[in-house]
């Protein structure tokens, strides 16, 4: 990623996006180049899109968050409907330092995994319905085998039709 200008992501012969690294990174087209750009790669959570008290929630089954406001307008066709909600590892706080999170919506996990590498921890969590990666700062290890709470970014998530794998937001 880091000696191209624009890059050309295929997948089984068929072009999937044509794109600057970073813009395939922050705005992929579809679930395919969200996961396969990255490293470790993008969440991606199966849910239900929700409202409630004119809100607008993404609803996992085991957890739910709130979506941002500016995104309504964008998803609300997909309400009551079923969508894949992306967010990448760096966007998922340890809510003790989740000051950097803009739109912060905070859930419970299990750490499973900690991957120390010097600058940070790679976390490994999982709720009853899913895995999650996330990247920490290594200001203080989290405890292993406990429940612990975390921050998602709500700002930095991403939407995909679960039926055409698009990008919906």
């Amino acid at each position: 990623m880091t000696m191209a200008d624009k890059m050309v992501i295929m997948k089984d012969g068929l072009i999937q996006q044509i794109a600057s690294p970073l813009e395939a990174y922050n705005s992929p087209e579809n679930l395919f180049v969200a996961g396969f750009i990255g490293s470790p790669a993008m969440n991606q959570f199966k849910g239900k899109i929700v409202e409630e008290n004119n809100q607008i929630y993404f609803d996992e089954g085991d957890f739910k968050v709130k979506i941002p406001e500016y995104i309504k307008d964008s998803i609300s066709s997909y309400i009551n409907k079923e969508v894949v909600m992306g967010i990448r590892p760096e966007n998922i706080y340890d809510s003790n330092y989740d000051l950097l999170a803009e739109y912060p919506q905070k859930l419970s996990a299990l750490c499973e995994v900690i991957e120390p590498m010097g600058n940070e921890y790679i976390v490994y969590l999982a709720t009853k319905n899913s895995k999650i990666t996330a990247r920490f700062d290594p200001k203080k290890m989290p405890p292993m085998d406990e429940m612990i709470n975390i921050t998602f970014d709500m700002n930095k998530t991403l939407y995909f039709d679960i039926e055409t794998e698009f990008r919906i937001t």
